[in-house]
């Protein structure tokens, strides 16, 4: 079970959007909203309440860090 963080869920009343193509289609603002360096007055914070896809890609951002981050490290064979 994935435990993620409460603020980037959407309540249902907000996908009206249409499946049209993002206009933010640049994964440096999910990454730079995600590590919170993006100023909040920036226009991909309030976007980010209304767009499905980028809300996905938040979501599986933030589901890949979490399991690479969990993962177990290995340790490799001498001879690799």
């Amino acid at each position: 079970m994935f435990f993620f963080q409460a603020e980037i869920f959407l309540p249902t009343n907000v996908f009206k959007q249409s499946m049209d193509k993002c206009n933010y289609d640049d994964p440096s603002l999910i990454a730079m909203y995600y590590d919170d360096v993006l100023p909040k007055e920036h226009a991909f914070t309030d976007h980010l309440l209304t767009c499905i896809q980028c809300k996905e890609k938040l979501l599986n951002l933030e589901r890949d860090l979490f399991l690479m981050k969990n993962m177990p490290l290995i340790e490799l064979p001498r001879k690799y």
